[in-house]
């Protein structure tokens, strides 16, 4: 890396990967940064806009003011899944893919980049549990040496269209850490400075306590939007979708604690805290991102045949049933949602 700034592969186009490419070429410290995604329609319009991403803020959002607007400096694009004839190098991937497209992205980057192309450093930034395992697994299967990383972001994002994303609401970036003497503490501490992230070290947390707690958050708001087609805001202001969110979130805090206990992580946050605190964090995002439209409900509205519901509800059922906790109401929307993408095609009904 010596002469040149960090490289950086961003994979996946959408609503995240859209915002965190474009902080990531403003920041001054890195150096080129890289779409990897099939979607031809960016491509075309990095082309238009000289490689360029609009991030345009929600006016209507809480906190609207400090939502972000400008225009990227130039990023490059990278076909996901053919071989790239002259590829940047790369210090990093950060894979902003949904969770079920995670371990097929993995493979796409070797597909592009070759087995040796791929860097070491690998970062899940995936909602639910079990994208992280999925990506390494599938590099490890293609004799890559990486290690992943988990990560979480809560900010609000939607696409607008293709190279245009809207910042709906301000969150936060978390990185996990690594004390690690091979380099990718420095990586990590550099992407962490240039995305505006906060790393295990730096910011005295646990990564594996973040992604629960947004599990949590995901687990009242997600499903719910996605069925009743509606905004963030509508979970915490209409009374009924606020008394499901509830038990949703109530049964996923239920399963955290018994996850937490089982790994030995009794300093976790998830024991010091009530499911109470939960459910008021959960409506609490609805409200700071109620204008934004949830990352399912955009699979659903763009009738998608996959979501996440599998890593989200689907999850909490699945762990709820080993450690014998019932969790019907994660379990009802898990169905609904399955049988919602199920249906889109079917016009007899």
């Amino acid at each position: 890396m010596a002469g040149r700034g960090l490289g950086v592969g961003v994979v996946g186009a959408g609503a995240v990967g859209g915002l965190l490419a474009a902080r990531l070429s403003r920041s001054g410290a890195v150096g080129a940064v890289s779409l990897v995604s099939a979607w031809e329609g960016l491509r075309w319009a990095l082309k238009e806009r000289g490689g360029r991403i609009r991030v345009v803020p929600s006016v209507q959002s809480a906190g609207a003011g400090a939502c972000e607007a400008y225009e990227s400096e130039e990023i490059g694009f990278l076909r996901a899944g053919e071989a790239a004839s002259s590829a940047p190098a790369l210090d990093a991937l950060v894979f902003c893919v949904k969770a079920h497209g995670a371990a097929r992205a993995a493979r796409d980057c070797v597909a592009t980049l070759g087995a040796s192309g791929v860097p070491p450093v690998c970062i899940s930034l995936q909602n639910g549990l079990g994208a992280a395992e999925a990506i390494a697994e599938a590099l490890a299967e293609e004799k890559v040496k990486a290690k992943v990383y988990s990560g979480v972001v809560t900010h609000g994002v939607r696409l607008v269209q293709p190279g245009v994303v809207c910042h709906a609401g301000v969150g936060d970036i978390f990185l996990e850490g690594d004390g690690g003497d091979d380099g990718s503490a420095g990586t990590i501490a550099t992407l962490a400075d240039a995305l505006g992230a906060s790393t295990e070290q730096s910011g005295g947390f646990s990564i594996q306590d973040k992604i629960w707690e947004k599990l949590l958050v995901n687990a009242g708001i997600n499903a719910l939007t996605a069925l009743l087609h509606v905004r963030n805001k509508c979970v915490a202001e209409a009374v009924p979708c606020r008394r499901l969110a509830e038990a949703a979130v109530r049964e996923a805090h239920a399963v955290a604690l018994a996850v937490a206990k089982e790994e030995g992580r009794d300093d976790s946050a998830l024991v010091s805290q009530d499911a109470a605190f939960f459910v008021e964090r959960c409506f609490e995002v609805a409200e700071t991102t109620g204008e934004n439209v949830s990352s399912m409900l955009q699979d659903v509205m763009s009738q998608r045949d996959d979501t996440e519901i599998d890593f989200i509800n689907g999850t909490i059922v699945r762990l709820g049933a080993r450690h014998g906790i019932a969790t019907p109401y994660n379990d009802a929307l898990a169905d609904l949602v399955r049988a919602q993408t199920l249906l889109y095609h079917d016009t007899e009904r």
